[in-house]
This record gives C-alpha cells, structure tokens and sequence, in this order.
C-alpha cells in the first residue's frame, strides 16, 4: 500500500499545482450539468492526469470517480484496490473566483479505506489519513501537524463545519430546518461550499 500512498501524495501535488495555474488565470470554459452544478475545463485536466498515472503504476486497480461511475484502469487483471476520487470539489467557487477549492482522493483495498487526503490547493495545503498512520495537517514547506479530537464537548463554544444543497435542490428545506436548529445552539458556522473541507 506504501507505493499507492506515495502516488496519491504525487497526483495531489500535481493536481494541486495544475488548479492554482488555471484559477490564476481566471479564464474557464465550464457549463452547467444541471442549476447551480457545474463543471470546468480544469475537472477533466486533473482527473485525466490522476488516471493515466494510476493505470500505467497500477493496471487493475479501478477508479470510483463523481461524474463517470466506476472503471477499470489498464488492462490487467482486477485487483481488490480502488480509487475514490474527487479532481475539483465547488467548481462554483472556483468558477466564481472564491478561493476555496478542494481535490481529495482515497484508496479502498477489499472494501476498506487505507488511506485518503484532501488537498486545499489554494491554502497550499493538505490534510491526510491513513490506518495506522493517523490525521495530519501538512503545510507545503513545513512539518506535517498531528490533529487530534478537540477538548470542547460544549456545543456553544463549537465551530461547526456544515454543507448546504443548493436552492434548486428538492431537500434544501428540510435540511435548512435541521442547520437553523444546530446553528442557533453552538458557537458558530461555517460554510464554505467545499464539502471535503468543510
């Protein structure tokens, strides 16, 4: 498993750098898959980068992947190992120009999860897991952090991290009754629109 964790961290890196230079350059091609869900230039670009090098290192893993469903990658035999990943979580802040914009990718084995990371490009920094190898914040150019379960066990002194479904979707008023609920007992909210980090 080492040699994928060590691949992972490589195709973050990379995806890292190739979001920074297209959300640099503010000049997307993106359309709309449905209201208020889009899609950019930049998702396939990072996600076809991540798949050619997970298919010519590991031929046989598969590939769980947001818009394509599950694949095989290269041409050998199944193997019990699968990618799970994200290229680009909230194309809408991205396509907005709101800094917050996250890549995460994990990797299954015999339906377990072995490792994952979501990296925040933009923050030039990522977070990683991984049995037997615990949560870390790492910094580019500094020492990983160790996280560790906050002592606060007060709900109004907690910073909540929340998702919210957009306007168009069926659930929002259901879900908006159960966040105001939350939100009016603990400290404070945050919602960024980038699911992974928040």
């Amino acid at each position: 498993m080492s040699e994928r964790v060590q691949l992972a961290l490589e195709l973050a890196g990379a995806a890292s750098e190739k979001t920074r230079v297209a959300f640099a350059w503010r000049d997307h091609r993106w359309y709309e898959k449905s209201a208020n869900d889009f899609a950019t230039d930049t998702d396939p670009a990072i996600e076809e980068h991540i798949v050619s090098r997970i298919a010519a290192a590991f031929s046989g893993d598969t590939l769980l992947e947001e818009e394509g469903g599950e694949r095989l990658l290269g041409n050998a035999a199944t193997t019990d190992v699968r990618w799970i990943v994200d290229p680009l979580d909230s194309t809408f802040n991205f396509i907005r120009g709101f800094p917050y914009v996250a890549t995460s990718i994990a990797i299954e084995a015999a339906g377990d999860i072995k490792f994952g990371l979501i990296d925040a490009p933009l923050q030039r920094e990522f977070f990683s897991a991984g049995k037997d190898l615990g949560t870390r914040l790492h910094a580019r150019g500094k020492a990983p952090v160790k996280l560790v379960i906050s002592s606060c066990v007060a709900l109004s002194k907690t910073l909540v991290g929340s998702v919210l479904p957009s306007a168009t979707n069926a659930s929002l008023a259901r879900v908006l009754l159960a966040w105001t609920r939350i939100a009016s007992h603990c400290g404070s909210v945050r919602r960024t629109g980038v699911a992974v980090l928040d």
